[in-house]
């Protein structure tokens, strides 16, 4: 058990750039989804929470 541990670790380091831009490619995946799903459904909400002086960090203006 410990062996493939210490296998699974060296091949990791081995490739963590891989890693590295599939996790980037994910992450870019999911930020682009989660912003067209933005536009399509909640543009005018958050439109209105703009209009009402809301930023997207919740923070007030007065």
């Amino acid at each position: 058990m410990r062996e493939q541990l210490i296998e699974v670790v060296q091949r990791e380091l081995k490739y963590p750039i891989v890693h590295f831009i599939e996790a980037l490619t994910v992450f870019a995946i999911f930020k682009v989804s989660v912003a067209v799903g933005v536009f399509q459904s909640d543009y005018f909400d958050l439109r209105l929470v703009a209009d009402n002086g809301v930023g997207m960090t919740g923070s007030q203006s007065i």
